[in-house]
């Protein structure tokens, strides 16, 4: 069974928790869960208020901007090129 071990600060990694496999009937002490992250959320984050997986915003928040800069790069690069392939051909 997976158990994971809950953070109150986020690590080095980025990640609010640790996963480990035990077996099962292993005795789960305070600051672990083996509640399963649900597969809907992306950036799991531990809301220690209700005991249960959250959306870690800010996270996914960074991880939009990150993608959009991406994209921001690339469109760039193919403009520059596509401007080079026209106002080469002048």
């Amino acid at each position: 069974m997976k158990v994971y071990e809950l953070f109150h600060n986020q690590g080095e990694d980025g990640s609010w928790y640790r996963e480990f496999e035990v077996p099962e009937g292993f005795p789960i002490q305070y600051g672990f869960t083996s509640q399963p992250i649900p597969e809907t959320i992306n950036f799991p984050r531990w809301n220690w208020s209700t005991g249960e997986w959250m959306e870690d915003v800010e996270q996914f928040k960074q991880h939009e901007i990150n993608e959009l800069k991406q994209r921001n790069e690339e469109l760039t690069q193919a403009f520059l090129e596509l401007s080079q392939i026209v106002l080469g051909g002048e």
